[in-house]
């Protein structure tokens, strides 16, 4: 199991526990234990989903390629803290991931790059990272995860240091 994993999991644990005590000092025990099932659940779901993609035994592949789309950077939550009165009090953290997708084998393909990564339509693109099968994630062709991006257009390096 991954190290972050094991800290996601552990923290997940201590959040649940939070939960239902405060469930139960409120007199709302039953809607505590719903919430730190949802909430266990959900933890659950993400690592087996990155366990199933991370099982699978391809190697890292160079691929040189024409961008055929701008990426799109999003921010996705990866942890909150907060302290409930009344109304919840506490922060939101991220993490940024880029999507685009590439020319290579005649089609297009999606790459995932988790961090920022800026990208223009046409721009010329060294690709390391591991490939896999789209199907079982719902995308027709394949896709690749990411772990350096050399922008051979503008000179700007992306690397992920995985």
């Amino acid at each position: 199991m991954d190290k972050m994993y094991q800290i996601v999991l552990v923290v997940g644990f201590l959040a649940t526990f939070a939960i239902m005590s405060f469930g139960f000092t409120a007199n709302i025990f039953l809607w505590g234990i719903i919430a730190a099932s949802i909430f266990l659940a959900v933890l659950l779901l993400m690592y087996s989903i990155n366990q199933r993609l991370s099982s699978q035994n391809e190697d890292s592949e160079i691929v040189e390629s024409e961008a055929l789309t701008d990426s799109r950077i999003s921010k996705t939550m990866t942890s909150f803290i907060g302290i409930p009165f009344f109304i919840v009090f506490g922060g939101l953290w991220g993490k940024y991931e880029s999507m685009f997708s590439v020319r290579h084998g005649g089609g297009a393909v999606v790459v995932l790059y988790y961090g920022m990564c800026i990208v223009s339509k046409n721009d010329k693109l060294r690709i390391i990272g591991k490939w896999y099968n789209g199907k079982k994630v719902g995308i027709e062709g394949n896709f690749v995860i990411a772990s350096r991006i050399e922008n051979i257009s503008s000179g700007i390096v992306f690397d992920g240091g995985k």
